[in-house]
């Protein structure tokens, strides 16, 4: 039943990048500002080996500096529809070889591009959101993959709720075990 379970959660994970409308698409991120946790929304991008979650993001953000200073972070994916709650553990990294950001880059349809080419940082003060600048380059377009080490499923249902637990061993196999809801 567990190997089901991780199958399952993999799977929608899967549907959250190949199907635009599926709930998984959005995650809650959570990384560490001055020991505090830090939340935000995210778009699922690619999965990779299992669970290995990758986005984008400005490399001006604060989120780029929270993983430079602590790794740890966390995503929260919930599916209201089939009651399904994944949350991805891990250490985030962002990827700096040139090659892959170049074919991330490739990725990015055409409306998107400016999410990653404004003048100003993120979260820079501006008077008026009119006042948006864009440069015609994307060197602040950055990948960060979220390595997970830990997966936490929540199947909510009756008239049982069903909590388990994956991680990885020492051969990168993925352990599971159950847990009261």
């Amino acid at each position: 039943m567990l190997d089901k379970i991780r199958k399952k959660a993999e799977e929608e994970l899967q549907s959250g990048v190949s199907e635009k409308n599926h709930a998984y698409r959005f995650a809650t991120l959570a990384s560490i500002r001055n020991n505090q946790p830090k939340c935000r929304t995210i778009v699922l991008r690619a999965v990779e080996n299992n669970f290995n979650i990758i986005f984008y993001t400005d490399s001006r953000s604060d989120k780029v500096e929270d993983f430079q200073n602590n790794p740890n972070a966390s995503a929260l994916f919930y599916n209201h529809d089939s009651l399904l709650h994944l949350e991805v553990r891990g250490k985030a990294k962002v990827i700096t070889d040139p090659n892959l950001i170049n074919a991330h880059w490739e990725q990015v349809k055409d409306h998107s591009t400016k999410d990653y080419t404004t003048e100003k940082a993120p979260g820079t003060r501006i008077k008026h959101p009119d006042e948006v600048e864009y440069s015609e380059n994307n060197t602040n377009f950055s990948v960060v993959e979220l390595v997970a080490n830990e997966v936490e499923v929540l199947q909510l249902k009756r008239p049982n709720h069903i909590r388990s637990r994956f991680y990885k061993n020492e051969n990168s196999k993925w352990i599971g075990k159950f847990l009261n809801p």
